[in-house]
């Protein structure tokens, strides 16, 4: 609810006090859901180990990662695309890689480039089908070699 008070920002007692560039208001406050599962442990688990191993890699494999991490572009909330860091790079591959049961790959995997993956159509990397694709026609056509490929459906 906006407020005609002095500018203040903050939390006490259960209200938080804050400006955007509607003016002050006062809303009651949050209590962020963490709930904890065993799912969301074992995602952090990964996510630190690969982020430890990172640390230990040699100057040349993080360079690799570097290198790599400019090919792989995401697209942040407002719809802006950006190249991953090096780390970030190690760690989307490998967290995907544990998940899928794969082991964790030191040196960054060379990028191959494909006419583009098709819905439905196997795609092969390193000679053998790995994964079904699932992916539109807006999906990246670069496929790593040695890297498992994982689908997910969420519910609705």
């Amino acid at each position: 609810m906006k407020v005609l008070v002095p500018p203040q920002s903050g939390s006490k007692e259960g209200i938080t006090a804050s400006r955007n560039r509607f003016g002050q208001y006062i809303r009651t406050r949050a209590i962020p859901v963490n709930p904890a599962s065993f799912a969301q442990g074992a995602v952090r688990a990964r996510m630190a180990g690969n982020s430890a191993a990172y640390r230990l890699l040699t100057s040349a494999q993080r360079a690799g990662w570097s290198d790599l991490g400019l090919m792989m572009t995401r697209s942040d909330s407002l719809g802006q695309s950006y190249a991953l860091q090096g780390n970030q790079a190690y760690a989307s591959i490998n967290n995907n890689n544990l998940a899928a049961g794969a082991a964790v790959v030191a040196d960054a995997p060379a990028i191959a480039t494909t006419g583009g993956p098709r819905h439905g159509h196997h795609h092969t990397i390193g000679g053998r089908v790995q994964h079904r694709l699932h992916c539109d026609a807006t999906a990246s056509p670069h496929v790593f070699a040695g890297v498992c490929l994982t689908t997910t459906k969420r519910r609705p």
